[in-house]
C-alpha cells in the first residue's frame, strides 16, 4: 500500500510541476530568469509580466469575444447534442439509429481536408463571421456517442410511463431524457466550452478581423513578441535590454496562466460529472 501512495505521489508531482513551473516564472524578476536560477522556490517577486498582458487591450477584447463564442457556441452544442441523440438512444428507432451511427463513426475517422471545408464554409458566408466560431463544430461525433450510451441506460419504463401520461416525444426529451442525463449533460458542457476556449486554428483561418479574435489568438502574438525579443537578447548577448522588469520566459507563463485561469476556475464544480463522463460505456445495463 505504500509504495502504491508512493507511485501515485510521484505521478502527481511530475503532472503538476510543469503547471507550478510555468505560474513560477510569471512572477520571478527577469534576472533570475535570465540566469537560470528558477527550479522549486521563487527569486523574488515580480508582476510586471501581468502588468504588461492585461495593459494590453487586445487581452479584455480577446476575453469578451472568447467568452462570447464558448457561451453561446456550448449551449447551442449541447443543446443539439442531446436533441440527436435522444431519438437515437429510443429501442424504437435502433434498426434507423445503427445505420445513423455508421456515418457518425465515418466523419470521426474521414475529413474533408482544410480546403474543401474552407471552401464549403465559404459558400455559406460564414468566413470571418461570429458563427464560423460556432457552427461547424456544432456537434461532436464523440460527444454524441457518449451521451447517447448514457441515455440508453435510461430505464425505458419511464418513457412508457410518460407516454401513457400523454406526453409528447418533446415532452418525454424535456421531462426525462434531460433531468436523468445531467452528469453526462455537464461532462459534454465541459467538453465543449474547454474546445471552444482552446480552438485555435478554426479564427487563424477563417477570422480576418481583429475586433472578431478570441483570445488565443491575442495570446499568439504576445508569445511570438516576447519570443522576437528574448532572441534579440540571446544575438545580441545584452541582459538589460528588457529593462529590470521585462523577461520574454515571464511573459509567456504570464499569457499561459491568464488563458487557463477560467477553465481552472470551472473544472472543480464540475470534476466529478467530469469522471462520470469518462466512464461512460465502460458498463452498460
Amino acid at each position: 500500500m505504500a509504495l502504491i501512495y508512493f507511485t501515485i505521489s510521484i505521478i502527481g508531482l511530475t503532472t503538476l510541476y510543469p503547471f507550478y513551473y510555468i505560474l513560477l516564472t510569471s512572477i520571478t524578476p527577469a534576472q533570475a530568469l535570465l540566469r537560470g536560477r528558477v527550479l522549486l522556490l521563487p527569486k523574488g517577486f515580480d508582476l510586471s509580466a501581468y502588468h504588461l498582458v492585461f495593459r494590453d487591450q487586445r487581452i479584455l477584447t480577446g476575453y469578451i469575444n472568447t467568452f462570447k463564442y464558448a457561451i453561446t457556441g456550448t449551449t447551442l452544442s449541447v443543446f443539439l447534442t442531446t436533441l440527436t441523440a435522444f431519438p437515437l438512444a429510443q429501442p424504437k428507432f435502433t434498426k434507423y439509429a445503427n445505420i445513423y451511427m455508421k456515418f457518425v463513426i465515418f466523419t470521426m475517422l474521414f475529413s474533408g481536408g482544410l480546403i474543401p471545408t474552407y471552401l464549403a464554409i465559404r459558400s455559406y458566408g460564414l468566413v470571418n463571421s461570429f458563427w464560423v466560431m460556432i457552427l461547424p463544430g456544432a456537434i461532436n461525433p464523440f460527444y454524441l456517442i457518449l451521451t447517447r450510451v448514457f441515455m440508453q441506460q435510461i430505464p425505458h419504463e419511464m418513457f412508457e410511463a410518460a407516454t401513457i401520461e400523454g406526453s409528447s416525444d418533446l415532452g418525454m426529451y424535456l421531462r426525462v431524457a434531460i433531468p436523468l442525463s445531467a452528469p453526462i449533460i455537464a461532462c459534454i458542457t465541459l467538453y465543449y466550452a474547454v474546445g471552444i476556449w482552446n480552438n485555435y486554428m478554426t479564427p487563424l483561418i477563417y477570422l480576418t478581423s481583429t475586433s472578431k479574435y478570441p483570445l488565443q489568438i491575442f495570446l499568439r502574438e504576445i508569445v511570438l513578441m516576447s519570443a522576437l525579443l528574448e532572441q534579440a537578447v540571446v544575438t545580441t548577448g545584452r541582459e538589460d535590454l528588457f529593462g529590470a522588469t521585462f523577461n520574454a520566459e515571464s511573459l509567456k507563463s504570464a499569457t499561459l496562466v491568464v488563458s487557463v485561469i477560467p477553465i481552472l476556475i470551472a473544472y472543480p464544480f464540475l470534476q466529478k460529472y467530469f469522471v462520470k463522463g469518462i466512464m461512460v460505456g465502460a458498463i452498460k445495463g
